[in-house]
């Protein structure tokens, strides 16, 4: 998996068809889309860089926003791992080398009993910038689907939220 995409219940199907559309129309190859067992979460491989990915995406809504019904959320993961706190930790300090300037570290979790405080806590200390959780430069996001995790560090700006996404484009 190296997108997360959400949407609304029942809807699972729809959204993975949607999603492949916005990358198809943005010139990038048709992702293979998984359905989960988690309700209005599905994840995509794509060969593409996932925040490219998701990049695509939103100029895709900005251009046409009607082409956005389903999807909710496009969250890149830049490294799946198997959903162990060490595995986690480890993925997440390799990627964070990228860090310059202040974070925060955020976990989503689903279907797991692991301790995001726990997760939370040991990430940061292998960090040495500076956390800022109301404005970071960088987020570490961890996402928790039951055995598998996905991790990555991204701009806040890189998650496409498409309520957000179809406002700002819209002239005021």
């Amino acid at each position: 998996m190296n997108i997360i995409i959400t949407c609304p219940r029942r809807f699972e199907r729809e959204a993975g068809t949607e999603a492949a559309q916005m990358l198809e129309r943005a010139g990038l190859q048709p992702p293979s889309i998984q359905l989960t067992d988690m309700p209005g979460i599905l994840v995509l491989q794509t060969s593409s860089d996932p925040v490219e990915a998701v990049a695509a995406m939103a100029r895709a809504i900005d251009d046409e926003p009607w082409t956005a019904r389903y999807v909710q959320r496009a969250i890149p993961v830049q490294e799946s791992v198997p959903s162990r706190i060490s595995d986690i930790v480890e993925a997440a300090t390799r990627l964070s080398v990228a860090i310059q300037g202040t974070y925060r570290v955020t976990v989503e979790k689903r279907h797991t009993a692991l301790s995001a405080r726990e997760i939370i806590s040991r990430i940061a200390d292998t960090l040495s910038g500076k956390v800022s959780l109301e404005n970071p430069d960088y987020v570490v996001l961890v996402e928790i689907l039951g055995a598998d995790a996905g991790v990555s560090v991204i701009k806040p700006r890189d998650i496409l939220r498409t309520a957000h996404a179809k406002l700002s484009g819209q002239d005021c």
